[in-house]
C-alpha cells in the first residue's frame, strides 16, 4: 500500500467537494432566461469536473486499500471519458455563448460526440493490460500503446479548443471600458486559459487520456477560486476597482456588449462605479454567509 494513494485520493476527493459545490452555486443562481442554458452548461463544467475528480479519489484510495482491479479501472475509465466530453461540451458552449451572444448545440455535439467515439477507440485498440500508479494517481498501462503523436492530438483536441475559445472571450475585456465586465473577463477566461495551459505540463499525458490535464487539483481549485472571485467580488477588491458582482451587473454576450451609436459606429460601454455605501448583494457569495 502506497501512501500516495490515500494523500492523493484525499486531495481529489476535496477538490471534488470544492467544484461540486460552485457548480450548485452555479446552477441555482436566477439569470435572465436568455442566458439560462448558458449559465447551466457552466454549472456542466463544474460538475462534471467535480465527479472526474471524485472518480480519480475513489481509485486511489481503492488502489491504496488493495480493492481496485484492471477492470474495475477500464470501466471508470470508461465513465471519465465520457463524463469528461460532456464536461468539455458544457464549458466551450457557455464561451461560445459569451462571445457570440448564439448558442452552436448541434455543431458543438457533434465535435463532442465524435471526440468521446475517438477516444473510446483510444483505450480499447491500446488493450489496457495492467494498472499503473503514480504519485497517487491511478492509470492503466497498454499492451499496445499508439504512437506519441496520436496521443498529442487526443491531448490537442480536449484542450486546443477550450483554450481557443477562452482567448476569444478574454478579447472582450478590450472591447468595453466597464469595470466590473473587464475584471469577470479577465478572471475567468485568465483562469481558464491558465488551466487549459498548465496542465499538460504537470502530469505525464496518456495514462488515463490526459485526465490531469483538467482534473488536476491544484489548478482546478485556484480557476474555481478566481471564478468565484470574478462573480462575487470581496469587499476590497470592489473599494479598490470599483467592481460589482454578477448579480448586480449580469452576463453580457459580444453581441451585448458593444452599443451601436447614431452613426452605426460601434462605442464601448461604460457602467459607472458603485456606491459602495449602498446595499450589498442579493444573493451572497459563499464566503460571506447568511446576513
Amino acid at each position: 500500500m502506497d501512501l500516495w494513494n490515500a494523500v492523493t485520493g484525499l486531495i481529489f476527493l476535496l477538490s471534488a467537494g470544492t467544484f461540486l459545490v460552485l457548480a450548485r452555486h452555479l446552477s441555482r443562481r436566477p439569470v435572465e432566461e436568455e442566458n439560462r442554458l448558458a449559465l447551466l452548461q457552466f454549472a456542466t463544467w463544474w460538475y462534471g469536473i467535480g465527479a472526474i475528480s471524485a472518480i480519480s479519489g475513489i481509485e486511489s484510495l481503492s488502489l491504496w486499500v488493495g480493492t481496485l482491479s484492471l477492470e474495475e479501472v477500464v470501466g471508470l475509465t470508461y465513465l471519465t471519458v465520457l463524463v469528461l466530453c460532456v464536461a468539455l461540451w458544457g464549458l466551450l458552449g457557455h464561451l461560445v455563448f459569451l462571445y457570440t451572444g448564439r448558442h452552436r448545440l448541434l455543431p458543438l455535439s457533434l465535435f463532442y460526440g465524435l471526440l468521446y467515439m475517438l477516444l473510446l477507440f483510444y483505450v480499447s485498440f491500446s488493450e489496457p493490460s495492467a494498472v499503473t500508479s503514480s504519485f497517487g494517481h491511478v492509470g492503466l498501462s497498454y499492451t499496445r500503446p499508439v504512437a506519441e503523436a496520436w496521443t498529442l492530438l487526443a491531448v490537442a483536441l480536449v484542450v486546443a479548443p477550450e483554450i481557443g475559445a477562452a482567448i476569444a472571450y478574454l478579447s472582450l475585456s478590450w472591447r468595453t471600458s466597464a469595470p466590473t465586465l473587464r475584471f469577470r473577463i479577465r478572471l475567468v477566461g485568465g483562469a481558464i486559459v491558465l488551466w487549459f495551459t498548465l496542465g499538460p505540463l504537470q502530469g505525464t499525458v496518456g495514462s488515463s487520456l490526459g485526465l490531469t490535464v483538467v482534473a488536476s487539483p491544484l489548478l482546478g481549485v485556484i480557476a474555481a477560486f478566481l471564478v468565484l472571485v470574478a462573480y462575487h467580488p470581496p469587499l476590497l477588491f470592489r473599494r479598490l476597482w470599483h467592481v460589482g458582482s454578477v448579480d448586480e451587473h449580469p452576463l453580457r454576450t459580444g453581441r451585448t456588449l458593444l452599443q451601436p451609436t447614431a452613426e452605426g459606429l460601434w462605442e464601448p460601454t461604460y457602467d459607472p462605479p458603485r456606491d459602495l455605501r449602498g446595499p450589498r448583494d442579493a444573493r451572497p457569495a459563499p464566503w460571506e454567509g447568511a446576513r
